[in-house]
């Protein structure tokens, strides 16, 4: 009944780390992609802050040659580069109101001031 217990207990801290590195890659894509957009376009801009809480949340930089998530950061730029709606799905996507990762990115400041402003978690 004890090894039961045991192999029950590493298989679910097993399943929960899988969970969190599905997550942490997804989050690493989702910003490579917000990143690209905000430079793409002008309505839409990613608050400096942002890029530091992602780092923090994922235990390291996702920009650097050397992160684990390099790999999934570089595929959210692609995917970016190749939308075709880039602005418009990456405000649906990662906007304030967002439906994947919600606040990468909000309306920039500078050519909407009075659009939706918010704040990475």
């Amino acid at each position: 009944m004890k090894k039961l217990l045991v192999l029950t207990t590493a298989l679910f801290s097993v399943c929960a780390i899988a969970n969190t590195d599905k997550a942490n890659e997804k989050l690493a894509e989702n910003f490579g992609y917000a990143m690209q957009a905000s430079g793409n376009c002008s309505d839409l801009n990613m608050r400096l802050d942002t890029a530091g809480k992602v780092e923090k949340l994922l235990g390291e930089d996702p920009t650097s040659k050397e992160s684990r998530y390099n790999e999934f950061y570089s595929k959210g730029l692609i995917k970016a580069n190749k939308d075709k709606n880039l602005c418009a799905n990456a405000w649906k996507k990662f906007g304030c109101q967002g439906t994947e990762t919600a606040k990468l990115l909000q309306t920039n400041p500078f050519t909407n001031k009075t659009g939706e402003k918010c704040m990475f978690n």
